[in-house]
């Protein structure tokens, strides 16, 4: 537009220059002129995204103004103007022609044109020069109209470059715009969530492939808002779209809004959308966006973190954080009488021990199905800790809590368990008047339930026991053989000994029991062919001590424990697992101890080739008395 303008101003000056003094005209016209092919250069630079020479047009132009001035005012000659004028127009026409060429890539026929236009100015600037070499009388007729002539000529086709530079800014303009179309498109179609474009009277101008893969929905399928609704929310549909429609009524304001769609293939996905007002089509039609995110994923871990905020993971029932906010909700006059439920599962710790902690967790949640399937819509019912339960009953009195439990225990004899027999201890308390303490009610019931435990641990962990020694000698046919050989020789050596009845049948049992810690040992290393590694040597070594701490969880077996724990162990101390000596050794263990050793060297092993003889034992037995066993035995 610089050069446009700048063009029309120097005709115009030449239109005038019968009004205005010729030099003043000349000087104004071709100064104007100049700056033309400058801002031209200046344009073309920029338009091609080039960074201008500023330095060169600087001088240059400082150069040209005072030249021209010179050979106008001071050594007054046209030629030489003329020559200074047209060496610095064509100079700069060359660069603008050098620019331009350089950034064309393809064939553009705005742009050759464009092209032709230069190199006929520089041609009219060329003859503009060659004009000098006409004879004619300094400042003659003939020069001046020559002179202009030749700027007229430069004018007109300097205003043809506009037009086409114009053509050629418009041309790039269009292409921009359908490229940058094309790339507001692709991003909408690439987009990595769902994106719909619509217009305000409900069409479907575009939807990205995004939503088509999360929705499996094409565009064909909903080509308006009203069959998106209708297909993707249902009995919502109204709903979405008295959204849709506050997104044109209030155009400056975000929209958004959680939904649950339904997918093509009847699957729910929950989208979180945020819709804008994003501007004006040609035909005047108003356009909006609404971006989905799938929060269906998101919700599901939420849900799940709830979850097991509030729940227990193993049993599914409540956790003990639930149970205590609820105990101080429901603490309140409505809920009265309300009642408190302790419970506390017997022998879990003699079945974790002997069977391993997924035994356990099998009681765990038998007792926790159990509860949950007898208890009341409202009731509360939650594991309190690692073997305890509790439950709140609402609007409960101790009779109606004592119905419960009644319903609960029956179920819970009915229970099929492998590992034994499925117990727990129940206690209970009621909160009747306002003024009660309910912690005080809480630890009441806690309390009767500790008292009810002792009443029935023992017989539960007695059964347990058998349990576990039934279950060995079923794992292990050696070693229950192995038990019945060592319970008959400890009795003959008991009674050789004059050992009191009572002993007698403690040692028969200590004897028959002795290997119950051998329950959690793998069956591939009781019966190893070869022989144990160093490891699992340490595995078997351990075996005493646990049968042991089964034995002394129940009353009825406490008293043989010790003998158990320590049928390992050497008058000369080094046994295992105490490395006791000599007379720290009880009795029973002493016994024990020699008929294992007798019982190992005369029957068969999977790890030996050969058995001893009753004499060569004897004589192995007697060689090791008073290191390894007790003399008297």
């Amino acid at each position: 537009m610089g050069f446009f303008l700048f063009n029309a101003i120097g005709v115009f000056g030449i239109y005038f220059r019968e009004s205005i003094p010729i030099f003043v005209s000349i000087i104004i016209t071709n100064l104007i002129l100049y700056l033309g092919y400058v801002s031209l250069l200046i344009g073309i630079s920029r338009f091609y995204k080039r960074k201008p020479a500023y330095r060169i047009i600087a001088v240059s132009t400082i150069l040209f103004v005072f030249l021209f001035l010179v050979f106008t005012y001071i050594e007054t000659s046209f030629k030489i103007r003329i020559l200074v004028f047209g060496s610095f127009v064509t100079f700069t026409t060359l660069q603008t022609y050098y620019i331009h060429s350089k950034s064309i890539k393809s064939f553009n026929i705005t742009r050759s044109i464009f092209s032709t236009m230069l190199s006929i100015l520089i041609l009219v600037n060329v003859i503009r020069l060659l004009m000098l070499l006409v004879p004619s009388n300094a400042g003659s007729f003939l020069d001046y109209n020559l002179d202009s002539l030749n700027i007229i000529l430069t004018a007109i086709v300097g205003s043809m470059i506009s037009v086409g530079l114009l053509a050629i800014i418009n041309n790039q303009t269009l292409h921009d715009l359908k490229e940058f179309g094309s790339i507001f498109e692709n991003s909408i179609n690439n987009a990595p969530t769902p994106i719909m474009i619509h217009d305000e009277f409900g069409n479907v101008i575009n939807i990205s492939r995004n939503w088509t893969k999360r929705s499996h929905y094409e565009k064909e399928d909903i080509p308006t808002i009203f069959d998106w609704t209708r297909k993707a929310y249902g009995q919502n549909k109204q709903v979405v779209r008295d959204f849709i429609k506050k997104i044109y009524d209030f155009p400056d304001e975000r929209h958004d809004g959680e939904f649950v769609v339904t997918t093509k293939d009847g699957r729910q996905i929950n989208w979180d959308f945020n819709s804008g007002y994003i501007g004006k089509l040609p035909d005047g039609r108003r356009v909006a966006m609404s971006v989905a995110m799938d929060v269906t994923e998101r919700q599901e871990k939420e849900l799940k973190i709830s979850y097991l905020s509030y729940h227990d993971q193993l049993t599914g029932l409540y956790n003990r954080r639930f149970f205590e906010e609820q105990l101080s909700r429901l603490d309140n006059p409505r809920n009265l009488p309300l009642s408190i439920v302790m419970g506390d599962v017997n022998g879990l710790k003699l079945i974790n021990d002997a069977f391993g902690h997924s035994a356990g967790d099998v009681l765990l949640k038998t007792i926790g199905k159990i509860i949950a399937n007898n208890i009341r819509g409202n009731d509360i019912a939650a594991r309190w800790g690692g073997d305890e339960f509790a439950i709140l009953l609402p609007g409960s009195s101790t009779t109606g809590a004592e119905v419960l439990i009644n319903r609960i225990q029956n179920e819970i004899n009915k229970a099929n368990f492998k590992y034994g027999t499925v117990s727990i201890s129940f206690g209970i308390d009621t909160k009747f008047e306002k003024a009660q303490d309910v912690q005080k009610v809480f630890n009441a019931a806690e309390e009767i339930m500790y008292q009810n435990k002792l009443n029935e641990t023992d017989s539960i962990r007695g059964e347990t026991i058998n349990t576990i020694m039934n279950t060995l000698f079923e794992k292990s046919i050696s070693v229950r053989e192995h038990s019945e050989r060592v319970s008959n020789i400890s009795v003959s050596i008991a009674d050789n000994m004059g050992l009191s009845k009572t002993s007698v049948n403690d040692i028969k049992t200590m004897a028959m029991i002795h290997n119950i810690g051998k329950i959690v040992i793998d069956l591939h290393i009781l019966e190893k062919p070869g022989k144990l590694t160093p490891e699992e040597r340490k595995i078997i070594e351990k075996h005493p001590l646990s049968g042991s701490k089964m034995l002394a969880s129940s009353h009825e077996y406490t008293r043989l424990a010790a003998g158990v724990l320590h049928h390992h162990e050497r008058i000369d101390g080094k046994g295992y697992p105490n490395g006791l000596k000599g007379d720290q050794i009880p009795i029973e263990s002493k016994i024990i101890g020699v008929a294992d050793a007798f019982d190992a060297m005369t029957a068969e092993r999977p790890y030996r080739n050969k058995t001893l003889s009753l004499d060569e034992a004897v004589a192995e037995l007697k060689k090791h008395s008073g290191t390894q066993f007790d003399a008297k035995v």
